[in-house]
């Protein structure tokens, strides 16, 4: 997985710019894979959050119906380690074993659905706070003036997605 993940981060389509100050031309490279491991540590870090919470108001109020729509948990082991058996937090935590994923289709399912889903969002989030998304690397390109395949045209969002379609 982790050479799979190299091989996409390597993605990138160069794109031929001039300059409408200078006679130099350049390239322009832009990456089609621009996330790397933050969406992965951010949901991890939400999980562990609504792990610590669950497991808090386990403690706290064990019979409530709030309580047991978080979590419900059931002691393993003889140093009072808890682990949850279902509830919410059941289904956004990952299988313990391969055979439990295959046993447990529901929740295998449902785990790999929210971390799709939630890395989606966190990609989304990424993409524009840190500004690496298809609409700020066009406005830095407008920012400089410049000129995409030496025709005198003003890089837009459209234009660029056209771009890297072919």
């Amino acid at each position: 997985m982790f050479l799979v993940v190299i091989f996409f981060q390597g993605f990138k389509v160069t794109l031929k710019l001039a300059n409408n100050k200078t006679t130099s031309d350049a390239s322009y490279p832009i990456r089609l894979f621009y996330t790397s491991n933050m969406p992965i540590i951010l949901m991890s870090a939400l999980v562990s959050n609504v792990y610590f919470f669950s497991q808090m108001l386990y403690r706290n109020f064990r019979g409530n119906f709030i309580t047991s729509i978080f979590g419900t948990w059931q002691e393993a082991g003889y140093q009072g380690q808890i682990v949850p058996v279902g509830g919410l937090i059941y289904y956004i935590t990952s299988p313990k074993t391969f055979y439990d994923a295959i046993t447990q289709p529901i929740h295998t399912i449902v785990y790999t659905l929210f971390v799709v889903g939630s890395n989606y969002i966190f990609i989304k989030v990424v993409l524009f706070s840190v500004k690496l998304g298809l609409a700020s690397q066009d406005k830095d390109l407008d920012k400089y003036q410049t000129i995409l395949n030496n025709k005198e045209c003003q890089l837009k969002d459209t234009q660029m997605k056209e771009h890297i379609k072919n």
